[in-house]
């Protein structure tokens, strides 16, 4: 699986992650096919957003978005599923949802 860095081809996005109340954060975009990566992070955390609107996010695209992009061992982050079928990771201090383990979201 190899997915793409296409930042400058989004740049609403990463103003829009950008200015996100957190403070200053770098943001970059990864494509693969149909599978976006939105990946962000600062000083106080790392959020990874993982999203296709036509299928579900397979396991192994959730095991290469957080070991190869976020550089995590998954035990350190929390997690959710927004209502849309966004699968958000973070690690960090900050916590804004009910978020769980990422062993129970694989389940």
């Amino acid at each position: 699986m190899r997915f793409k860095d296409v930042t400058f081809d989004y740049p609403d996005i990463v103003s829009t992650c950008s200015n996100n109340g957190n403070g200053p954060e770098t943001v970059i975009v990864y494509e693969h096919e149909d599978t976006r990566i939105i990946y962000s992070f600062n000083d106080q955390g790392k959020h990874l957003s993982l999203s296709n609107p036509y299928r579900d996010i397979t396991g192994s695209e959730i095991g290469y978005s957080i070991e190869e992009i976020m550089k995590e061992d998954p035990a350190n982050l929390t997690g959710y599923i927004s209502n849309n079928g966004v699968y958000h990771f973070k690690h960090t201090t900050l916590n804004r949802h009910e978020q769980y383990p990422v062993s129970d979201i694989l389940q």
